[in-house]
C-alpha cells in the first residue's frame, strides 16, 4: 500500500496480434496489463510505437498510467569465431536471420525468397536461421523440413553463444528481418552496429529509432526481398558494409539518464 510501482513494457504484441501467441498467453498477458493499468505509478516504454499501443489498451482497461519513453541501449557484440559451428559453406555468400522460429517473425517469406533465388543467375546464397524453433509455426517448419532444395541452402542454428551470433552476423552480407510486428528490434540494431546491413519490414518502430540505416522492404513481397538479396550477394561482402562511424544508435547512458532523471 502506497508503494511506487514502475513497470517497463516492451510491447503489446500479445494483445495486438493474438494469432501469433501460444495457448493461454493472451489471457495471461491481458490480466497482467489490467493490473498495470490499475496500479502502476509509471510505465517506461522502449519506443513511442509501444507507448501508442499501450495508451490504446490502457484506455480500454480504464486508466492510462503516466509514462516515459526511453529507447533501449544497443551494445556492440564481440564476435568469437571459435564458437561458430562447423558445416557452414565458407565459399558462398551468406545471409542471417536472427530470432525464434515463430509465426510473427515471418520466416515463411524468406523461404519464398530463397525459392526465387534458386531460379536467378549465379550461385544461390546460404541463409542461416539463428534461433530455436518456436510455436504456432507448423506450416513453415513442415515446408522447411520437406524441401531438399531449401535444405541445401538454409541452415538452422539454435543455442549459439553471443560471440558466435556476432561472428556469423559480421560475416554475413546482410541480416534479414521480415517480422510482422516488433516492440523494438534489437537484432537489426546489433547487426548495424557490426557494420552489417539490415533488411527489414516497413515497421514504424524501425523507422523510429533506426531511421535511414536499414533497407526497408515490403513484408509481403518475397520477390522484392529476393531481388534485393541477389543484388547484394552479387556485389559481395566488402561493397555492402556500412562504416561503423556512420551508425549512431541509442545508448544505455541515454536510457538511464532519462529513466532515472539524471542530468
Amino acid at each position: 500500500q502506497g508503494a511506487e510501482i514502475t513497470v517497463l513494457i516492451h510491447d503489446m504484441i500479445p494483445l495486438d496480434h493474438p494469432e501469433f501467441q501460444r495457448e493461454g498467453r493472451v489471457e495471461m498477458f491481458e490480466a497482467a496489463m489490467r493490473r498495470v493499468s490499475q496500479s502502476a505509478t509509471r510505465v517506461i516504454y522502449n519506443s513511442h510505437h509501444s507507448r501508442e499501443r499501450g495508451a490504446h489498451w490502457f484506455g480500454l482497461f480504464g486508466r492510462v498510467p503516466p509514462c516515459e519513453v526511453a529507447h533501449l541501449g544497443i551494445d556492440r557484440l564481440e564476435p568469437d569465431t571459435t564458437e561458430v559451428p562447423a558445416g557452414i559453406p565458407p565459399d558462398r555468400p551468406c545471409f542471417v536471420a536472427t530470432g525464434t522460429l515463430e509465426g510473427r517473425k515471418n520466416h515463411g517469406l524468406l523461404l519464398d525468397a530463397w525459392t526465387h533465388l534458386a531460379k536467378m543467375e549465379g550461385q544461390t546464397p546460404t541463409l542461416l536461421l539463428i534461433g530455436s524453433r518456436g510455436w504456432r509455426n507448423e506450416a513453415f517448419l513442415s515446408r522447411l523440413d520437406g524441401s531438399p532444395q531449401l535444405a541445401s541452402d538454409i541452415f538452422e542454428l539454435g543455442g549459439l553463444s553471443d560471440g558466435a551470433v556476432a561472428a556469423l552476423t559480421e560475416r554475413a552480407i546482410a541480416a534479414l528481418f521480415p517480422s510482422h510486428a516488433e516492440g523494438y528490434g534489437l537484432p537489426p540494431a546489433e547487426a548495424l552496429a557490426l557494420g552489417t546491413p539490415a533488411l527489414v519490414n516497413t515497421l514504424p518502430v524501425y523507422r523510429e529509432f533506426l531511421g535511414d540505416l536499414p533497407v526497408y522492404l515490403d513484408g509481403a513481397d518475397s520477390y522484392q526481398w529476393a531481388k534485393t538479396i541477389h543484388e547484394m550477394a552479387t556485389k559481395g561482402w566488402a561493397e555492402t558494409r556500412i562504416p561503423r562511424e556512420d551508425v549512431q544508435l541509442p545508448t544505455w547512458d541515454a536510457h538511464f539518464n532519462k529513466v532515472l532523471k539524471v542530468t
